[in-house]
Parts: C-alpha cells; sequence; structure tokens
C-alpha cells in the first residue's frame, strides 16, 4: 500500500513506515500538502501568464516619445450591444432558413453589412493619431489628483469624433477621475488636461491611459493602451494641521546688528503677512490686528509688520527636528514647514543626512528644498524640469 503512493522526502528513516523505509521513500503527502501545492502551482501559473500578457500587448510598458496609433496598436472587440446584436443575426439567419423567407436573409445580410461597415468606421476612426504628453506645469503634493498634459493631432484628412481618453484603474477609481472626449477636424490638433493620480512622493511615474472609441453606432469598441513617461516631481504630503515651528532663535541674514531693524519707523513698512511661530512680539501689528483679524471672529489673527529695509530672519530645518517619527512622517512634517516659511517670506535651510541647502527666500530655493524631500531615500534617477 505504501509503496505506491506518493512520499515527502525525510532526511531519515527512523519515523517511516517499515515498508517505506525498506524501499527508500517517504510517508505519502497528507490532503492539506497536496491542495497546498496546487494552489502555489496555480498562483505562479497566473503571474507568469500576467507577464507574458504584459509583454505582449502593446502599451503596458513605459513609452517615451510621441505614440502613433498604427495597425498593430488597436484592438477591437463587440461592445454588449454588438454582442446582443451578433445574437440577433444569429436568430434572424435561423429563422429565415427554419421558415425559408427571402426577406428575412435581405434583412439579416443587411443588418450584417451595416454591422461590418461599423467596424470598418470605429477602426478607422482611432487609426493614425499621435499623442504626446508634456511634462508636468508644477510639481504635485503625494496621493492627490493632478492634471496631466496631452497633445492629440490627427494625421489624416478625416474627421474624428468621440475619442475618450482615461485612466486604466478600477472602476472605483475612474469615477472619480472622468475621461475627456476628443473630436478633431482634419490635420488638426487639440491640447487638453487629464485628471490623474499623482501616486507616491518621488518622481512621477504616469499611470496607463486607455484611448478609445464605439463611433459611430456603439456596436465595436477600439481601444490602444498607452503608459507615458512624463518629466516631473511629486513632493511629500505636508503634515495638517501645520505644525508650529521648532523653537530656535532666527538669525539674520546681513551684517546690520540686531536692533538696527528696530530702528526703521513706519514708513520702511513693506506690508503685513500673518503671524507664525516663532515672531517677535514687537513685530505685531496691534492696530491692524485689532482692526482686521480680532473684529468678530472667534480666533483672532495676528498680523505681523514687515519692513522694507528689515534683514531677513533665517531658520534652519533639520532631520534631528523630527526625532521619533516614520521617514515619511519626518518628510511630510518638514515639507509643511518648508511650505509655511515660504507663506510667510522667512528664509529658511534645509539640513538632511548627506544634503544641505543654505537659507535662502527665492522661489527657487524653496523648490530645491521640496525636490530635496521628495527624492529623499529614492535611487538616483535623471530629472529635467519642465
Amino acid at each position: 500500500m505504501w509503496q505506491d503512493t506518493a512520499c515527502i522526502p525525510a532526511r531519515g528513516n527512523k519515523f517511516l513506515p517499515r515498508s517505506c523505509a525498506s524501499s527508500g521513500k517517504a510517508s505519502p503527502l497528507p490532503r492539506w500538502a497536496r491542495m497546498a501545492g496546487l494552489i502555489s502551482h496555480s498562483a505562479t501559473l497566473r503571474q507568469r501568464l500576467r507577464q507574458r500578457l504584459s509583454s505582449m500587448v502593446r502599451g503596458w510598458q513605459p513609452e517615451d516619445g510621441p505614440l502613433i496609433l498604427r495597425q498593430n496598436r488597436i484592438y477591437v472587440l463587440p461592445t454588449r450591444v454588438g454582442w446582443l446584436f451578433l445574437l440577433t443575426l444569429i436568430a434572424l439567419l435561423l429563422a429565415a432558413i427554419n421558415y425559408n423567407l427571402a426577406l428575412g436573409y435581405a434583412m439579416t445580410f443587411l443588418l450584417a453589412s451595416i454591422g461590418l461597415a461599423s467596424l470598418f468606421h470605429t477602426f478607422r476612426n482611432q487609426v493614425q493619431l499621435e499623442f504626446s504628453a508634456l511634462p508636468l506645469n508644477a510639481p504635485a503634493m503625494a496621493e492627490q489628483p493632478l492634471r496631466l498634459t496631452l497633445r492629440c493631432r490627427n494625421l489624416q484628412g478625416i474627421p474624428r469624433f468621440a475619442m475618450q481618453v482615461r485612466v486604466h484603474q478600477p472602476a472605483a477609481l475612474e469615477a472619480a477621475l472622468s475621461p475627456v472626449i476628443l473630436s478633431l477636424q482634419p490635420h488638426s490638433d487639440s491640447l487638453f488636461s487629464l485628471a490623474v493620480p499623482a501616486g507616491p512622493r518621488g518622481y512621477f511615474q504616469a499611470p496607463r491611459l486607455v484611448i478609445e472609441t464605439r463611433y459611430p453606432l456603439g456596436l465595436w469598441r477600439a481601444w490602444s493602451y498607452w503608459t507615458p513617461i512624463v518629466a516631473g516631481l511629486i513632493y511629500p504630503q505636508p503634515e495638517t494641521p501645520s505644525p508650529p515651528w521648532p523653537n530656535q532663535e532666527a538669525i539674520l541674514s546681513s551684517d546690520t546688528p540686531a536692533g538696527g531693524a528696530n530702528q526703521l519707523g513706519d514708513s520702511d513698512l513693506s506690508h503685513l503677512r500673518t503671524y507664525q511661530s516663532g515672531d517677535l512680539p514687537s513685530r505685531i501689528d496691534w492696530k491692524s490686528s485689532a482692526r482686521l483679524g480680532l473684529r468678530g471672529s472667534d480666533t483672532p489673527t495676528w498680523y505681523v509688520k514687515v519692513l522694507s529695509g528689515q534683514p531677513q530672519a533665517e531658520r534652519w530645518f533639520t532631520w534631528e527636528q523630527t526625532q521619533g517619527l516614520t521617514l515619511e512622517a519626518r518628510l511630510a512634517r518638514l515639507t509643511a514647514w518648508v511650505l509655511s516659511s515660504q507663506a510667510a517670506q522667512c528664509a529658511c535651510g534645509l539640513r538632511l543626512p548627506g544634503y544641505e541647502l543654505a537659507p535662502a527666500g527665492s522661489a527657487q530655493h524653496y523648490q530645491q528644498c521640496l525636490s530635496a524631500l521628495a527624492c529623499y531615500g529614492l535611487p538616483a534617477k535623471e530629472y529635467h524640469h519642465g
């Protein structure tokens, strides 16, 4: 009995049945082990099939440069209405054969010719279109929708109608990201924007897009896949609500004595801004705060005077100031501090492990700080600002 059954390999024959020990075989596989082996084998088979399918289907891998829809990039299948139309044709043909109806034959072949003509026009409506992706206009925050700018060109002298471009995502996400409907005149182009998910922080990876049409009768669906390569960065999602700045003394960015700024009069007033944690109480404009921020409000808003001749204060935001948090939480807090420093027009410096940016107050400096936070801990990759 044991000799005719599959056995489990074992290191020794101490605990094997006598028949298996004498024959050199192991004990038979239990049912749960055989089921687990079948499940693991089927999972591996599905993974290999998915990889094989992704390598065969054009457009599933990221592509650089413009996309031209040729015959080998377009897939055509009937829609639900199209399948019902085909079943109706089969039913009409069977009825015409059974009852020998000449009018039934005429109706069947007339509808079939209409379906074939619709197939031709559906395919022609999508072929010889050129799509290209433009770099991101401005970096976006992680896990938030952004607008991807695309360009579509009609390379032929025929008009195109009801072209749809959407994100290839589950139906729950497709409802939030509405598709774009295009119609092009002969030899014309159109610039449009599509809402896509930004994804995690770091280098932007455009999602897979679906370009499809069901023109003219909705019996056939012609579609193509496209995964463009788009240059852009995704900043970390800032911590909300924005935490106060770390306690530290502001450093004056010029050689002016510390009391030199207080000697400036009201004639040197440049503008007002809201109070930020760390501002000196002597800089608060009490009259403007009472008139603008305290009257008729349960949460008073304080306004600080910014003087035209005032030396700019500097602050350092360092990695050590976010101890006790996870990596992404640290980056989120530093991002919130950099953004609040930019809103307060306060120069800031950023110090990360192995990277440091000296304090500055220009828009380019804030962009460099946010870019450093977005790419922190990620492998180096070539990036071009659009």
